[in-house]
């Protein structure tokens, strides 16, 4: 099956699999929604469906466990409180582990929508973002790589995948 066979996918229809797995098994993965998605004939991307969920789970104050690999989305207010790294209504409880090792460092806040407003005056430690030859848009330094490439996926309309971005020197 080729990519123009597939049907188009819409936030909408990343949200209704989303709930529908929740209501199903109280709980879901980024990777299970992908995959329902496919399955019912969809072009889905891990990329794509795992932003979405995010922004969604947040939105709707859904609870998530992150067991340092992957998040597992539960109802809201079904939080297992077993896990270190529990977290509710978006707000981190724990610490995650990184890499499998020892170490491991506290978890970053999503980013507010204000951190996301492009910044007209870049100066040095803030991020340069762009599609791939488009002119660059400039974010506060406050945010990390991906949620620079996030921000300017929203703000050009852009598919996330195609975004890169360096610190501004």
């Amino acid at each position: 099956m080729s990519n123009n066979q597939y049907q188009t996918l819409d936030r909408s229809d990343i949200e209704d699999i989303f709930n529908e797995l929740i209501d199903e098994n109280g709980q879901a993965t980024s990777l299970e929604v992908k995959n329902e998605l496919r399955n019912r004939g969809f072009w889905a991307t891990q990329a794509i469906v795992g932003v979405a969920i995010r922004e969604i789970a947040d939105e709707q104050g859904n609870d998530w466990d992150f067991n340092g690999v992957y998040r597992t989305y539960r109802e809201v207010g079904q939080s297992t409180l077993m896990s270190p790294t529990s977290v509710q209504a978006g707000v981190p409880s724990g610490l995650v582990s990184v890499g499998g090792s020892s170490a491991s460092k506290p978890k970053r806040n999503p980013a507010s929508p204000q951190d996301r407003e492009p910044v007209d005056n870049p100066t040095s430690g803030d991020w340069e973002c762009s599609d791939l030859g488009s002119n660059p848009v400039f974010f506060k330094s406050s945010l990390t790589g991906p949620q620079a490439r996030y921000a300017y996926a929203l703000e050009t309309d852009t598919t996330y995948v195609n975004v890169r971005s360096i610190r501004v020197a």
